[in-house]
């Protein structure tokens, strides 16, 4: 559009219909208000909701007489009286604790995928027993893997060690270090399946975090694969160390479908969990 028109549509007036008073007015091309020049309408316009910062009441303000921006803490803030003023200062504390509390938090639960810090499981009678480890079931979407991250969360905010693994993610993982180009002494192949609570290897200490596997069995399995897994369980039961698993397969469908030594092993080591109800997400 040419600069001519621009102006020459800014000098047009308009009708406008007040969206307060319903009168008949007359603006410039670009307005949007929507409201006329009357004092009790603009005084609607501009009569706001907000929350005071100090007392945390809700008031009824005309924004033309406040400043809702404070020069202390330079966010949006609103204080009905000198006394919420004056409790500034203690409530900048409190956010800046709050902040480093969040930061304190999140490089905590780093090792998680993103989305399942933000979420929690309801399952309050089953977080209780965080410290038995635990084999959650169920059919897909009805919240084993949240429930698994919420007890991983509770170990890092106790400061212990944890591991997260989604089973095909790692052994998708474990494959491509196999056929990679670059060459891998069988040491440090050994080592790459250890870290995750597999096979000793001398001089190097053994594992002790506390093991989260995610979907076991989602993943069509090889005989390498099964051994793999089968190393993991026996490390965490012979150590007598924790280790929660997850999977939309029962113990008998386990032993069925991909190792009866493993399923035997889950089942002496364990607490079975398992979840029923509809997928939650489509519902």
């Amino acid at each position: 559009m040419k600069i001519g028109t621009i102006l020459s549509q800014q000098s047009k007036r308009k009708e406008n219909i007040c969206k307060h008073c319903g009168d008949t007015y007359f603006t410039l091309y670009f307005d949007i208000t929507k409201v006329c020049s009357k004092e009790e309408c603009q005084k609607k316009l501009h009569t706001i909701e907000v929350e005071c910062s100090g007392c945390r009441k809700t008031h009824i303000i005309d924004d033309r007489n406040h400043s809702l921006i404070c020069i202390k803490s330079f966010l949006p803030e609103y204080f009905c009286n000198q006394v919420c003023v004056d409790k500034l200062d203690q409530i900048i504390i409190q956010r800046r604790a709050k902040d480093e509390e969040l930061k304190k938090e999140k490089q905590r639960n780093r090792g998680l995928p993103i989305k399942l810090t933000r979420i929690n499981s309801d399952r309050k009678e089953i977080l209780d027993q965080y410290e038995n480890s635990m084999f959650i079931t169920g059919g897909v979407g009805t919240g084993k893997t949240v429930l698994m991250a919420s007890i991983c969360k509770i170990y890092n905010s106790l400061g212990k060690e944890t591991i997260w693994i989604n089973y095909g993610q790692f052994l998708l993982d474990l494959y491509r270090s196999f056929n990679s180009k670059e060459t891998y002494k069988l040491e440090e192949r050994i080592f790459n399946i250890k870290q995750y609570g597999g096979i000793t290897i001398d001089n190097v200490e053994p594992p002790s975090q506390i093991l989260f596997i995610d979907d076991i069995g989602s993943e069509k399995l090889t005989d390498y694969s099964r051994s793999v897994l089968y190393n993991i369980i026996n490390y965490y039961d012979e150590n007598e160390l924790n280790i929660f698993l997850s999977s939309n397969l029962t113990l008998s469908e386990i032993s069925k479908n991909i190792d009866e030594r493993i399923s035997s092993r889950i089942a002496g080591m364990c607490k079975v969990v398992k979840l029923n109800g509809e997928d939650k997400r489509i519902k």
